[in-house]
């Protein structure tokens, strides 16, 4: 069994070459059971949770993404979530490959969301608003430009020195046109598109401030009691998601509008599972305002795990 670093999943990964593999891989077949939640004690310091996430394809890979969430580890300086991607030949069940859950996870999920704007966002976007300041920042900001040619890039987060910091960082190393910003909702009816990578429990869109033909991204909310958007950008927006059974009932951008009679279940108009029919996964007008909300699909690791795995194969630098 081979291990592929960190190193070599933002080497192996492209993400031109990703996001072309997940629409194939989101047309074909492939099982995707429901992800395993499973509480576990820990003597009464923490309540934990190991998931489980398994997806396979015939005669292809087999995988699962095994992760534990351990809410309290930053008491201990250690990471809340952590966990491994183990990838499986399918036509024989061998272990064939190793690697960190949260690298792969960050690459595809930044990935999925240039999907969807690839398919729902206007063709001229040239200005993006990121809202957030975590992990999946640059890995967002690599996802969009690679298939944007933004010429404005702004970063908001609710630390604005740690906005002012990453930006700083990114500009020296990628020469990028993007600016720290301290009042987002001066440059909310401004940006193209708006990504949201945060962990708020309460909107921090208002969507009185959107405008015609806007894409929205929401990533952040991954809980019911969570929400990145309030319940006018629901109302205005068509919406879309990766899987509509999971995102129905995991996120609170969704689920809590649902209750509330704002939102039918219905009126979600489709998800990455309908990239297969005509018409269906796609903006229908240029003065939509479209709304991509991810929560996640243990068929975009299995795709992106396949995809590093023999990129290592045919990298010579890995050949014995």
């Amino acid at each position: 069994m081979r291990y592929i670093t960190n190193e070599d999943l933002n080497r192996f990964l492209p993400y031109q070459l990703l996001v072309d593999a997940l629409e194939d891989g989101f047309k074909s077949k492939i099982n995707v059971p429901i992800r395993h939640h499973h509480p576990i004690k820990t003597g009464g310091l923490q309540n934990a949770t190991l998931l489980l996430m398994p997806a396979w394809q015939t005669g292809n890979y087999l995988g699962v993404k095994l992760v534990t969430v351990y809410p309290e580890n930053k008491k201990i300086q250690k990471p809340t979530i952590q966990g491994i991607y183990l990838l499986y030949d399918a036509t024989n069940g061998t272990p064939i490959a190793q690697m960190d859950a949260k690298t792969l996870t960050n690459i595809r999920t930044a990935a999925a969301s240039v999907l969807a704007a690839k398919h729902l966002a206007a063709s001229n976007c040239k200005s993006l608003l990121l809202l957030g300041t975590g992990a999946l920042l640059p890995y967002f900001i690599s996802a969009y430009t690679s298939l944007f040619e933004l010429e404005q890039i702004w970063v908001w987060g609710r630390n604005h020195q740690k906005a002012v910091e990453i930006v700083s960082n990114l500009k020296i190393q990628k020469h990028l046109p993007i600016q720290a910003v301290k009042n987002k909702d001066n440059f909310i009816p401004k940006a193209d598109l708006i990504s949201t990578i945060t962990l708020s429990e309460m909107p921090i869109i208002e969507g009185h401030l959107l405008r015609e033909g806007q894409h929205l991204d929401l990533v952040g909310s991954y809980k019911p009691n969570m929400r990145e958007a309030d319940d006018e950008c629901i109302k205005r927006a068509q919406i879309f998601v990766d899987s509509k059974s999971s995102a129905i009932k995991e996120t609170g951008d969704l689920c809590i509008p649902i209750q509330k009679g704002i939102l039918k279940e219905a009126a979600i108009q489709g998800d990455f599972f309908d990239l297969n029919k005509s018409g269906i996964f796609e903006r229908k007008n240029k003065k939509d305002i479209t709304l991509f909300k991810s929560v996640g699909n243990a068929l975009e690791d299995l795709i992106a795990a396949g995809l590093a795995y023999e990129a290592l194969l045919k990298d010579k630098t890995h050949r014995k």
